[in-house]
């Protein structure tokens, strides 16, 4: 009698079995990915939904807090109880200072949604840095009157040209000089300072604030997201938009901080092609 070992029979269901088993093991070897795939995919949109609604309630506190104030002033304007001009005055820089909050928060929202546009197309043209901070400077007089902040600039006169949009760049510049004013604590010294390099030209604003704890440092960059040491109004927004534009230009965004001294922001864009 021939053994089972040689039964032709046998030696085809031996294989078919084998086959089944890869299909089998394959089968759930892929199940088991699509389930660590759909895990992580849950866990990612959880995280995503969890800093939307972050960001919901940022914006929708940074938008109350003026118009409340703003209401609050109106009100007290329209009912007469102001009765001296120095309470006049002070009434209405509190309007101006609050326009000026909210009108950051707009800007800064319809910007990050130009930047993360992929149908926005930049305009490229070779800017002189001296002309760039110049302008990006002109708008913070009264902002650095009334945080007691003094801004001082560092130009060299022959640095080059570099290759920048011109709105773009001056946004990028507005918000890192913000931050460094809003964050300076009065009575400090926020530096601006732009050098030369090989390939491209830096662009170095320091203050001397609060700092960024080591852990934040990574994060800072995000959307939405505010260093646990930020102190006044905020919305996240800026150092993200500032990351964004320096990655469109083919340079970036480099922050180094010590908590209780300061923190410099690096932007970096590449020279103007000769």
């Amino acid at each position: 009698m021939a053994s089972a070992a040689g039964d032709p029979t046998f030696v085809l269901a031996a294989r078919g079995a084998q086959r089944s088993l890869l299909v089998v093991g394959a089968g759930v070897a892929l199940l088991a990915f699509s389930l660590i795939a759909t895990a992580r995919a849950a866990r990612a949109s959880a995280a995503v939904a969890m800093v939307r609604a972050d960001f919901v309630a940022t914006v929708t506190h940074e938008l109350k807090t003026p118009l409340s104030t703003i209401r609050a002033v109106g009100e007290t304007l329209v009912r007469g109880r102001v009765r001296t001009d120095d309470d006049l005055n002070r009434y209405a820089h509190l309007l101006v200072r609050e326009e000026r909050r909210l009108t950051r928060l707009v800007n800064n929202l319809l910007a990050y949604s130009r930047v993360t546009d992929v149908t926005e197309v930049y305009s490229f043209e070779p800017l002189e840095p001296a002309a760039i901070i110049s302008e990006a400077a002109q708008g913070f007089r009264r902002q650095l009157t009334d945080s007691d902040v003094r801004l001082d600039i560092d130009v060299p006169p022959d640095l080059p040209a570099v290759r920048a949009d011109r709105t773009a760049i001056i946004l990028a510049l507005d918000n890192l000089i913000d931050n460094a004013i809003r964050h300076s604590g009065g009575a400090k010294t926020v530096s601006v300072r732009a050098s030369g390099e090989a390939d491209h030209v830096r662009f170095d604003v320091v203050d001397q604030g609060v700092g960024i704890p080591a852990d934040d440092l990574p994060q800072v960059r995000r959307r939405f997201v505010r260093g646990r040491s930020a102190r006044g109004p905020g919305n996240g927004l800026g150092l993200a938009i500032v990351n964004r534009i320096a990655s469109d230009h083919e340079g970036a965004l480099e922050i180094t901080s010590e908590v209780g001294v300061g923190t410099t922001a690096t932007l970096l864009i590449p020279r103007a092609r000769v």
